[in-house]
């Protein structure tokens, strides 16, 4: 959006980005379960830039990761690849909107086992993963109550995360299983499938008028989801995942020795984790470089230009 309404007559617009797509991020939840293809939630950005050619005075996309930022002496600083052939860009104005990364928390665990849902190859990932599982399961179905247990397992999809990402995706994994598993896998495999819902507030969709939390809940309920609020995520081990009551912040000692005593592990298939999205690295730094205290974007005014610089904006989840 901000391409297309920055293309005009006497401009050069040059985009940097390390993936050669426009990302749809909502429709990751869809195409996770195969609602929609992947492909329907990517747009080529090279298309984007030959509109935008026609627009201004030249358009060009530079496939490469966008490192550091001189704000003093106008440069970006980028690689094309994990080898860190290096790149020096020279701008007149800069728009920051490198979005935001999966936030974990810091809980141990979780970046080397989970499964997120913030780039196109998560919902890859995940939908390669729910099949395996899937497969895996019927194949064991035919041995009886010998892998009952394993078979549970396979079929036990945790999603941490109560915000719109958390619930849709739940949502969609009701319908898959009520539908899809059904036709193709028989009641006795979708029968199993446990979805999973864990939200560490009092409840779901805390950013939204609780009477529209609560009527979403319903709907998850009626399709067949567990809801867990006021449950956190504190450890991840290959497939144990460890639970218990959440805490305020202002909790004491001895409150949070008790929600640990109720702490309990279960063995899950698939663990999804959208549970808050943080900064990435290039905005960390330049925020650090500025002087900000808060690192969780880049402090903008009422024009969306960051403060202390001149000449450069940042717009979407990078910014504050």
């Amino acid at each position: 959006n901000a391409l297309r309404k920055c293309a005009s007559a006497q401009k050069s617009v040059v985009i940097v980005s390390p993936r050669p797509h426009f990302l749809y991020t909502p429709l990751l939840a869809s195409s996770s379960v195969g609602t929609i293809t992947l492909r329907s939630a990517c747009e080529p950005l090279r298309a984007l830039v030959e509109s935008a050619a026609s627009k201004a005075t030249s358009a060009t996309f530079v496939r490469a990761d966008a490192r550091e930022i001189d704000v003093h002496n106008k440069k970006v600083y980028a690689t094309t690849d994990s080898d860190g052939m290096g790149l020096e860009l020279s701008y007149d104005k800069l728009v920051i909107a490198v979005g935001a990364q999966p936030n974990t928390f810091g809980i141990p665990g979780v970046q080397e086992h989970g499964l997120f849902l913030k780039e196109a190859e998560d919902s890859a990932k995940l939908h390669a993963k729910l099949l395996s599982n899937l497969e895996k399961a019927a194949a064991l179905s035919h041995q009886g109550n010998k892998y009952a247990t394993e078979i549970d397992r396979l079929l036990k999809v945790v999603v941490v995360g109560g915000g719109p990402t958390g619930v849709e995706l739940c949502a969609e994994l009701a319908d898959f299983k009520n539908h899809d598993v059904v036709k193709r896998y028989g009641t006795d495999i979708s029968d199993r499938i446990q979805i999973i819902l864990v939200e560490a507030m009092p409840r779901i969709l805390m950013p939204f008028d609780e009477s529209l939390a609560n009527v979403a809940k319903e709907h998850l309920v009626s399709k067949g989801v567990e809801v867990r609020t006021g449950c956190g995520v504190t450890y991840v081990e290959g497939q144990d995942v460890t639970m218990q009551p959440s805490t305020p912040r202002t909790a004491t000692a001895e409150q949070k020795a008790e929600a640990a005593s109720k702490a309990k592990s279960e063995e899950v298939g698939a663990l999804v984790w959208v549970a808050g999205i943080g900064a990435r690295p290039l905005v960390k730094k330049l925020a650090k470089q500025l002087g900000q205290t808060d690192m969780r974007g880049l402090k903008v005014d009422e024009t969306l230009k960051v403060e202390g610089t001149n000449d450069v904006y940042a717009i979407g989840d990078c910014a504050l």
